[in-house]
């Protein structure tokens, strides 16, 4: 009975429509206007009436037909609609919902992430509590008798770290720049395979997984230079004291991952970088042509307190 009495009412007020006026609206989407023809009238009232009652109805626009607001879709709206028309209310932009970082593209996310950096690098006093590791191996050595000269080598830069230092305005006490002693905020869009976000109990957490990057042992990747701390530039001079020399080599940066905890004031909280690495080279060392690969992870943990 009450479905019924209900459609009574919507075609009493249909009929009433055919009298209707209109009124022009602007080119983006207004609340009466649910064919989205640039005008609130009497087409739009009789097109919410069909829905209200359950009929198919085509370019219907239902954010623009809840006119009052109250999350349905009736004969309410039918009459607002109609007022409109004859000038008797002002039609109005429906309001945009809020945008949070969950709503963030792959582009806003990389900014995002940089500007929490950014600011946690410009604040009035932070401390930073930074820890690094790398961890290598060499799967194959053509010259097997010199593994332990590898290994030497592997032990003098392949070091554990752990360092702290308080910074105002950016500036540790000793001149340190908070964005020389950690990573820079440079990353590019362009750098990012991947950026997702997901809800922490503090804010968000974001992870960056940045794009493959092959590169000659004497030159630096381009994204990861812009977000993290690849590996030092080699060149011959810091092995030829081993009397070795480097002849070839690449490095494969591949699928470097970073990961922060940012709370809802966008103040970066924790960050870990994860680097892993690919190696192939060849050089050589008195007489012999030595050629290996190996691989490892360099890996940064950072915690900020303001």
């Amino acid at each position: 009975m009450k479905k019924l009495s209900a459609k009574i009412l919507s075609f009493t007020l249909a009929a009433i429509i055919a009298a209707g006026g209109a009124v022009m609206a602007s080119a983006e989407t207004v609340r009466g206007d649910v064919n989205r023809d640039g005008s609130v009238n009497s087409t739009d009232a009789l097109m919410v009436l069909q829905k209200s009652v359950e009929l198919e109805v085509e370019n219907f626009d239902e954010a623009a037909a809840d006119v009052n607001g109250d999350g349905l879709i009736n004969s309410g709206d039918a009459l607002a609609i109609l007022r409109i028309s004859v000038g008797l209310d002002e039609p109005e932009t429906p309001e945009e919902p809020e945008k949070t970082p969950l709503d963030y593209n792959k582009q806003e996310l990389v900014e995002y992430y940089n500007n929490a950096l950014k600011t946690a690098y410009g604040a009035e006093k932070i401390t930073i509590d930074k820890k690094t590791n790398v961890s290598v191996h060499i799967d194959k050595l053509s010259v097997k008798s010199l593994m332990p000269l590898a290994n030497q080598l592997i032990e003098q830069f392949a070091k554990p770290t752990a360092e702290k230092k308080t910074f105002n305005n950016g500036v540790a006490a000793d001149g340190t720049k908070a964005k020389d002693f950690l990573v820079p905020y440079d990353l590019e869009a362009d750098g990012a395979k991947e950026a997702v976000i997901t809800e922490t109990e503090n804010g968000y957490q974001v992870k960056i997984t940045l794009v493959d990057e092959k590169v000659d042992y004497n030159k630096a990747p381009k994204y990861n230079t812009q977000a993290s701390l690849p590996l030092p530039l080699l060149d011959n001079s810091m092995i030829s004291s081993y009397g070795a020399s480097i002849t070839r080599a690449e490095y494969d940066y591949y699928g470097t991952v970073l990961t922060a905890d940012i709370d809802k004031d966008g103040k970066i909280l924790t960050l870990n970088h994860t680097m892993p690495l690919q190696l192939e080279a060849e050089g050589k060392y008195s007489i012999f042509t030595i050629t290996g690969s190996g691989g490892g992870t360099y890996t940064l943990d950072a915690s900020f307190t303001y």
